[in-house]
């Protein structure tokens, strides 16, 4: 017929699908698994003979004909569902694991020869296919592949897949374990009806049997959530329903968690099968893999869901999924990821609860009198409790990968000694750290304030230091930093609760006390942010987050507390000249603080703060009951 057009192939094409999609022996392995699963066969056997360059694969399948070598087998590209969908009364239930018609091209990925030895009703059949006679057949040509007459099959059926002239580098090294821990993350439908062994003829050891527990079941996990509605309505008390992950899309298995990171890379993250073939491997469904969670997690998640869409959402390498392909698989993305999200935190949680046993029981079972003298000590101590439940969590977080349990005993033991002795010069350190719990409170009550995360740092730094009594000095950077964020956070607290009251001191042109934060323009008073653009300033509301410096934020609270009548006039002008007094030998407390703050090289000791902490003390204490 005149103008008809004719699809054409290149031999090469072969090669492609081959060698560029299946370059390692695992892959290859789970391609020729799959084939054999689909033939509804009962028992494989896998045979490497590393000194003839080969292995075999054996199945008891249902083998094939003349005709299915030809119109099914050597077909590229034929998607078996569309013919080999399975019967409502077959008695196997196997859905079809292949679909893009190209995994009997694998064994080229790794090797030169093919020999297919099949048997049905009784008739065997035998070709080899060779893939340098293929890649030399003419553009558009056919390639015939060899017939062998000689082979002979021992079962009633089935078929025996010879790959030979393997240019795997590695193949002659290859560890027949290896193999079975590779193939039982890959393949997911091991079982009394599928039962698959791999063994070498070069080796004694006794051919492996493969299941799906063979490499997930010997893993040392820590905790388990199993895809159950029990735990996922347990999830569910922090966020949205995860009910239908197993309602809608069926999903089954275990996420779980090890005591330790997982050395491969490859093996953290979710192994999700689909129809019991991989379909991804070291997933996150989106989340950021960059957590310290995800060095921990893996599991197994069966979504059969996922094949059965009308597009193939599976990347032929067999290592992602394109979710984006429908909507409902982005929903299911989306599901997993919370779900995901959930169980970290879970995880969170319980991690830090089994460390915390794990030291307690240490420390209750030690013959170290020392350790419980010092437990009795502070039993009456709430600020030494605090701090020493602090020096707990880090050290949990110390002796999570020590397994030694004499070790773990000897690391408690120091921290114990050492802790003994901390803080018996308190009279600086508790005062602060109280009232920096009722500031802690009061901010609570406050939107915007600063210094908010600066002190949650600063009193987790000063619980957890374990300062020797005749080193007052030790932590003496952080004490003092403490102090400056007291004071920061109070006063930013008090003006941000107080904003109105002050904006109307500000409008009264009879009051000079807020003269700092006035501005005058075409002979109006205005209220201005002290860093507003540089170009063009704008009269906009004072931001107490950035807008006022550390010295005039704590005069402009006194002066308000006294506008308001919360103090009087001595007593105003007692607490800013507190601030502003000279102390100890280098100056004031706000020169101290500053240089403290901003400083690289500068801070000052111990005597300095504990005279900078009883000059302001009574203001600051008054602030901040005050907010």
């Amino acid at each position: 017929m005149e103008n008809e057009l004719l699809i054409k192939y290149d031999p090469n094409i072969i090669t492609l699908l081959g060698e560029q999609l299946y370059r390692q022996f695992p892959p290859v392995l789970n391609e020729l698994l799959s084939n054999s699963y689909d033939a509804h066969a009962h028992n494989v056997s896998i045979i490497l003979n590393k000194q003839e360059n080969k292995f075999s694969v054996i199945d008891d399948g249902d083998g094939m004909s003349f005709n299915d070598l030809q119109d099914k087998y050597l077909v590229i590209g034929r998607n078996r569902r569309n013919y080999d969908q399975p019967a409502d009364d077959d008695p196997s239930h196997r859905n079809p694991t292949g679909r893009k018609g190209v995994g009997k091209l694998a064994p080229f990925g790794i090797a030169n020869e093919i020999t297919v030895t099949t048997k049905k009703n009784n008739q065997v059949n035998s070709y080899t296919l060779n893939l340098n006679e293929i890649q030399s057949v003419d553009s558009g040509e056919s390639y015939r592949p060899k017939r062998n007459n000689s082979e002979m099959f021992t079962g009633e059926h089935g078929t025996c897949i010879v790959v030979s002239d393997i240019t795997l580098k590695n193949f002659s090294r290859r560890k027949i374990l290896d193999d079975a821990t590779a193939l039982s993350r890959r393949f997911h439908a091991f079982g009394p009806d599928f039962k698959v062994q791999i063994s070498d003829s070069s080796d004694k050891q006794k051919p492996i049997e493969i299941s799906n527990d063979y490499y997930f079941g010997n893993l040392n996990k820590q905790f388990v959530w199993d895809i159950d509605r029990e735990t996922m309505q347990y999830l569910e008390k922090s966020g949205d329903p995860l009910t239908p992950l197993i309602d809608i899309y069926k999903v089954s298995g275990s996420i779980f968690t090890l005591y330790t990171p997982i050395k491969d890379s490859e093996a953290r993250g979710i192994f999700t099968y689909s129809r019991g073939k991989l379909a991804s491997e070291s997933d996150f469904f989106g989340n950021r893999n960059t957590d310290q969670f995800n060095n921990y997690v893996t599991g197994t998640l069966n979504i059969d869901y996922i094949d059965g869409q009308s597009v193939d959402a599976i990347n032929t390498s067999r290592q992602g999924i394109s979710w984006e392909k429908t909507e409902e698989l982005e929903t299911l993305q989306k599901l997993l990821q919370k779900l995901l999200t959930r169980v970290q935190s879970d995880w969170r949680i319980k991690r830090k609860d089994a460390k915390l046993d794990e030291i307690n029981s240490i420390v209750s079972n030690s013959d170290d009198k020392t350790i419980h003298k010092y437990s009795y000590q502070i039993k009456n101590d709430e600020y030494e409790q605090k701090r020493y439940r602090y020096v707990n969590n880090v050290l949990a977080d110390t002796i999570t990968n020590v397994d030694d349990d004499s070790l773990v005993e000897k690391m408690i033991d120091s921290v114990q000694h050492l802790s003994k002795f901390a803080r018996q010069d308190s009279s600086v350190y508790k005062p602060m750290v109280k009232l920096s719990d009722e500031l802690e409170r009061k901010l609570l009550t406050v939107n915007k304030t600063n210094g908010n995360t600066k002190i949650q740092k600063i009193i987790s730094e000063i619980h957890g230091a374990p300062i020797p009594a005749d080193e007052p000095n030790e932590y003496i950077i952080a004490e003092t930093l403490l102090l400056r964020g007291l004071i920061d956070a109070a006063t930013s607290a008090y003006i941000a609760n107080h904003l109105s009251d002050l904006k109307i001191q500000i409008d009264n042109t009879q009051i000079n006390d807020f003269d700092d934060l006035k501005h005058s323009q075409d002979n109006k008073k205005y209220w201005w942010e002290k860093h507003t653009t540089k170009t063009k300033l704008q009269p906009v509301p004072v931001d107490v987050e950035d807008g006022l410096a550390f010295k005039i934020k704590y005069e402009v609270t006194v002066k308000l507390m006294c506008r308001l009548g919360i103090i009087d006039g001595t007593v105003k002008t007692q607490y800013i000249n507190a601030f502003n007094s000279v102390n100890y030998a280098t100056g004031t407390l706000v020169k101290d603080l500053n240089m403290t703050m901003h400083s690289p090289n500068g801070y000052i000791v111990f005597d300095q703060l504990n005279q900078h902490w009883s000059t302001i003390e009574q203001a600051l204490e008054k602030i901040i009951k005050s907010i």
